[in-house]
């Protein structure tokens, strides 16, 4: 929750009615947001196989066309549903932006 405080993400109010709430509206926090706060690079990466520096169109891994589809897909999901997408839905396979 730390994370998510100093990323702007929920505010933290202390004492016996404290707790923690959003900072903004869940329909302005994106799930690229929170992924970003919480896993760093590391779960937006740009090649499955190899890192940054060895991997381009000019000199491609094996995987890197396909990978390229699942990423972009990825990202668009994740710029594309807020909180309030995800917390209206009890059956995420409805999320579909």
């Amino acid at each position: 929750m730390l994370t998510l405080k100093r990323g702007n993400i929920v505010t933290a109010k202390r004492g016996s009615k404290g707790g923690y709430q959003l900072a903004r509206s869940a329909n302005e926090i994106t799930l690229r947001e929170v992924v970003s706060l919480i896993d760093g690079d590391s779960a937006l990466p740009e090649c499955l196989l190899r890192n940054r520096e060895h991997c381009s169109e000019e000199e491609p891994c094996t995987a890197h066309k396909e990978w390229g589809k699942v990423r972009t897909t990825f990202l668009e999901f994740l710029d594309c549903n807020t909180i309030a997408d995800i917390a209206e839905h009890d059956d995420p396979t409805l999320i579909n932006k």
